[in-house]
């Protein structure tokens, strides 16, 4: 099954040879500035978790509003239970970004660990191919876990913080090697 054709994919790098000097500017931008989350891990966890708060707030308001002008349709109750519960949530870790921080790492370590442990057992069990490499991604998931979990609740402070830096560094770097890579 061919997803495209050589035409369209000379097309593409053509649209990307255009914008080539911006993709490095964007990626050399986004280097920066997950340089700079990674520098104040602190910062940037409460600024991420008032994010997601503000986000969730705004939707539930969207969400409600929406539910009462279509009244009349048979999910209205459970569309506007929906989001009043998105907007009480949302309000509760904008009115309290440390418990929330703390919350979301507390759940990130156990989701790390229950999801490690599932690779691990699938890896083992599973008799695939290059299952080693499934294998070591447990175990390296699992270990973030524990590590996330053994240092709980300081851990709160800085966790979030640092994958969203570590996170914009890796997407920098990605458009950084695609830009590159674009000959002219």
């Amino acid at each position: 099954m061919v997803f495209w054709k050589n035409n369209d994919l000379h097309l593409d790098l053509k649209d990307l040879q255009k914008h080539r000097t911006f993709i490095i500017a964007t990626s050399i931008a986004l280097i920066l500035l997950g340089t700079l989350a990674l520098f104040t891990t602190v910062y940037t966890t409460f600024a991420t978790v008032l994010f997601i708060g503000s986000l969730l707030l705004a939707s539930g308001v969207i969400q409600v509003v929406q539910a009462f002008s279509a009244r009349a349709w048979r999910g209205f109750f459970f569309h506007c239970l929906l989001g009043v519960l998105n907007a009480v949530v949302g309000g509760l870790i904008i009115y309290n970004p440390l418990e929330a921080a703390l919350s979301i790492t507390l759940l990130l370590g156990g989701f790390f660990i229950a999801s490690g442990l599932f690779r691990i057992f699938a890896a083992l069990g599973g008799g695939f191919y290059h299952w080693g490499w499934v294998l070591l991604n447990g175990a390296v998931t699992c270990l973030l876990g524990f590590l996330i979990l053994k240092q709980w609740p300081v851990s709160g402070f800085w966790v979030i913080g640092m994958f969203v830096g570590i996170d914009l560094i890796m997407s920098g770097w990605t458009m950084l090697m695609l830009g590159t890579a674009i000959k002219k």
